[in-house]
Order: C-alpha cells, then structure tokens, then sequence
C-alpha cells in the first residue's frame, strides 16, 4: 500500500522487518524503485532478492521493472544485462516484457535495436505501437512516427488517446498545420475521448504550426481548465508575439485562482524582456516572493534576462549572484546582459570566471562575447575569441558569430577586413551581415565599397535600390538619391513598411508605428 502511493520510506520499513518475503513483495519494492526517484535501488534490491534465504523467484513482471528502471537511468549497459539476464533464464517473453524491452532500448536512445525487436513481435498491441511510436518523436524523427503510425492503422489496431497525443506531439514537431488538422478531426470522428490532456496537447500543436486562433478556439471550449491548459495558451501567444492577449490572459487566470507554474511564469518574464514592460517583470518578480515560489536554474535565468532586456543589469547581476546553482544558459543571460548594456570589460571576466569553474559556453555564449568586444571596439580580443570557438571548444561559426565579427570590424574602420569575412563565410550572408557592413559603409562614408556590396549580394532587388539611396543619402549625393528613385517609381517598387515599436506606458503596453499610436 505504501509504495504504491508513493511513501518508499514507510513501505521499505515494513518489507524489511517481514521474514515471509514472496515474489510479489519483491516486485511491489522493486517496482515502486523503478518508478520512484531512485530507480538505482531497484537493482540493488534485486540483488538482495535472488540471494535471499526468504526471497521469491523473479519472474517477466520483476524484469519488466529493472527495464524501467534502466529506462529512467538512461542506462543502454544495464538494459543490455536485463535483456541478456532474461535470455539466459529462459523467461517466457510474453507481450508485456517485449514491448517493455522496446521501450528500454528507445528510451536509452537505441531506436535501431528497438525497432528490430519491435518488428518480431507477433502480436503487437496498441501500447506496442505506443511505445516505438513515442520512441520516434522522443528522438526526434517525426517522419518515422508518422511512418509507424500508418503502419498501425493497417495493422487493424485502432489508436487510443496516448496514440494521438503523441500524434499531436508529431504534428507539433513538423509544425504541419494541414497534418495536425487532420489529426485533430480523427480524435473527433473516431470518438476517441477528448480528455483534458488532449485538449492540452492540441493547444500547443495548433500554437506550434502557427494557427494561434485555432488554439484559442479549443481553450474557449473547454469545459474544464488547469494550469497547463493556461500555461500552453499563453505561451503560445507570447511565441507570436501576441502581447496583450498573453497579458490579458493571465489576469484571467488570476481572476479563476489557477496559480501559475515554473513554465508560466518564464513565458511572462519572456514577454516582459520582449516588450520592455519593467513594471511587469517587476510585478512577476514580488508575486515570486509573496507566493514564497522557490525559482529553480530555468526561472531565475528568465529574471537575468529579463532584467538585462530592461535596461536594469544591476538586478540581473543580484539575481545572478544569489542563485545556488547556474548552467550555462545562467552564465550566458549575465555576460550577454552586461554585453548588451555596455559594460564589455565586466561581460568578458564573467566569461572568464565561468570557464574557470568548468561551464562549457555554448554557440549562444559567443554571441553574447563578440557582442561585447563589439560595442567596446575590442578588435583583437574579438578575433582570439571567435578563433577559440573551433579550437578549444569544438564549435562551428554560424551566421550569427560572422555578423559579430563583421559589425566589430566595420565599428572599427576595418572594412576591407570585414569584407573579407564576408567573402570566406562557409555560408550564405545573411541581411544582418550584409546590413551591418553597409551600415558602416554609410557611417564612414565608403561609397564604393557599399556600391560593390549591394550590386553583388542584392541584384535587382527594392532592398538594393533602398540601400543605394540610404548610400547616397548620408554621403550627401542627392542628385544619385533622386536617380534611384526615379528608378524605384519607374518599376513600380513600393516603400517598405513603416518601423514600430511597443512601449509600456503608465502600466499599459502600446504599439507606437510611424504616424500613429495603437493602443
């Protein structure tokens, strides 16, 4: 009774002071192990079982819950022993140990092995099809699942609800709107219960194939909510930059006395860095400590980031300071804080400090470091870093560190240099690399260079002839400004799209564009 309501303590008093240890004792430990937050322990309780003087005899059901526990190990060393252990017992290998062996080999990330032995079922089941199905989407070959999941259809075993949340799961991943549609109205045609986590699932599947309205129009209907259904809607709208829904939801959820999560409270930071709304990060932050939330590494990272968005990186180092344990995502929110806010020499010594205490940077901690040695003209220190992404740390260059270095080279009056990244980049130039070099082509007024530049990357295209007149424009050519021009009416090229922004002010978030408020 203990283990299974989850009191391992209490349960594990009781089964030692028992001399009359049968099989299904054993199993019920063992099995409450597996399952619990010491899957370990369910090895070294079966090691006392087959050497116990009073214990009983494993049988499929003991094995199925050492593979359990290796699957939450993530241990593929200890899941080959179970397997080869029942081959050596001669356990009769029935459907439930089968697919349990399935489940172990996907989990422990060796798909090819548990698709083999998935195919030698005889008599798959749709906890089978479950299982190798959801071991495809776990490692992230949706392709494959959607494969198997036609392959079970004509098999003639009819999907559960577990089949089409992970069916929803794929169709999330591909982010194929049209695919998820479909998956949405075989729930409904095949009368499979819509329960409360499908509905939760296909809130995030219509946000995650960008139909936000059609994740809307779930939430509106159904009948009850928690808090993963609030969490799902209002992340969804933060990811599309949909504000004041996001805001106006969450005061919703306040109204129906549903306490956010970890998760909510990171999409609602994450909205605050995004819109500058210090007020409500702030807000965030007082709700964090009058609701007494401990913020693990996820959430206090948010509050860096958030902090740092806004402009007040003193916070952000506080929070920083305090926090017991930090990854890497910790160490790069301060140091591209500190980046982004000016104060390069700090952002650098943190980054030293953290190699120092062993945290591998990332791609993203680089851009947070070139970043740095950008807005402080730090020239050479830029080209050692950027260097020792590849030889000390394995980590290949992507567009996002050229555009670093070429924005730090053309800051610098480097220009020839900075074209010359641009013309060895192992990839295309994006328009932020191309952006960022014309951009100093204006400032330092090298007309021919940015001429080079937009005949060879643009073409024929309204963004060349916007660039050419921006060109010419801030070196003073206004007689080559009306030529463009001139050229841009006579092809029936359009201005571009008026520039924006969202301030909060007295509380309220608005949308300034060019001409007008919105509120």
């Amino acid at each position: 009774m203990y283990s299974v309501n989850g009191d391992l303590g209490s349960s594990r008093t009781l089964f030692d002071l028992s001399y009359n240890r049968d099989t299904v004792s054993w199993n019920t430990m063992i099995m409450g192990y597996a399952h619990g937050d010491k899957p370990e322990e369910a090895f070294q309780l079966f090691g006392k079982m087959v050497s116990d003087d009073y214990g009983g005899s494993p049988n499929q059901i003991t094995m199925v819950a050492l593979l359990c526990a290796c699957s939450k190990l993530k241990r593929m060393d200890l899941g080959k022993w179970v397997h080869d252990y029942i081959n050596i017992c001669k356990f009769n290998i029935n459907l439930i140990l089968r697919t349990a062996i399935v489940d172990m080999y996907a989990k422990c990330g060796c798909l090819n092995t548990a698709r083999r032995i998935f195919d030698e079922i005889p008599d798959k089941n749709v906890v089978s099809w479950n299982v190798m199905i959801s071991g495809y989407v776990r490692g992230g070959y949706p392709s494959e699942a959607m494969a198997s999941f036609a392959e079970m259809q004509a098999s003639g075993v009819r999907p559960n609800g577990t089949t089409m949340l992970i069916l929803f799961s794929v169709c999330a991943q591909l982010r194929d709107l049209n695919l998820a549609q479909r998956a949405f109205d075989y729930v409904h045609k095949n009368m499979i219960k819509f329960s409360l986590n499908l509905q939760n699932a296909s809130i995030d599947m219509y946000a995650k194939c960008g139909d936000i309205e059609a994740a809307r129009v779930v939430f509106n209907e159904m009948p009850e909510k928690d808090r993963i259904s609030w969490t799902s809607m209002i992340t969804g709208y933060v990811k599309f930059s949909q504000f004041d829904e996001a805001l106006s939801l969450f005061r919703e959820m306040q109204v129906a006395n549903v306490k956010p999560d970890e998760v909510t409270l990171v999409s609602l930071l994450s909205l605050s860095a995004e819109m500058g709304a210090m007020e409500l990060g702030r807000w965030i932050h007082v709700f964090m400590d009058r609701n007494s939330v401990k913020p693990g590494v996820c959430l206090n990272t948010a509050l860096i980031s958030m902090y740092s968005k806004c402009g007040v990186v003193e916070q952000a180092i506080e929070v920083f300071n305090k926090m017991p344990v930090k990854n890497s995502h910790s160490w790069t929110a301060i140091i591209s804080g500190l980046a982004i806010n000016g104060r390069a020499e700090q952002a650098l010594s943190l980054f030293e400090d953290m190699r120092r205490e062993g945290v591998k940077p990332d791609e993203i901690t680089f851009v947070a470091i070139l970043t740095a040695c950008t807005h402080a003209g730090l020239v050479n220190e830029g080209h050692r870093y950027f260097r020792s992404m590849t030889k000390s740390y394995g980590i290949e260059p992507k567009v996002e560190h050229y555009a670093c270095m070429v924005d730090l080279l053309g800051r610098a009056g480097l220009l020839r240099e900075a074209r010359d990244i641009i013309e060895v980049m192992p990839m295309e130039p994006s328009a932020s690399v191309l952006g960022s070099l014309l951009s100093s082509c204006r400032i330092l007024g090298n007309v021919e260079m940015g001429e080079e530049l937009i005949n060879k990357y643009f073409g024929d295209s309204s963004e060349a002839y916007v660039n050419l007149s921006n060109l010419y424009a801030e070196a003073e050519r206004w007689g080559d400004v009306e030529r463009v021009r001139e050229v841009m009416k006579g092809l029936g090229r359009r201005e571009r799209m008026a520039g924006g922004s969202l301030l909060e002010v007295n509380g309220g978030v608005h949308e300034f564009l060019c001409g007008k408020i919105q509120p």
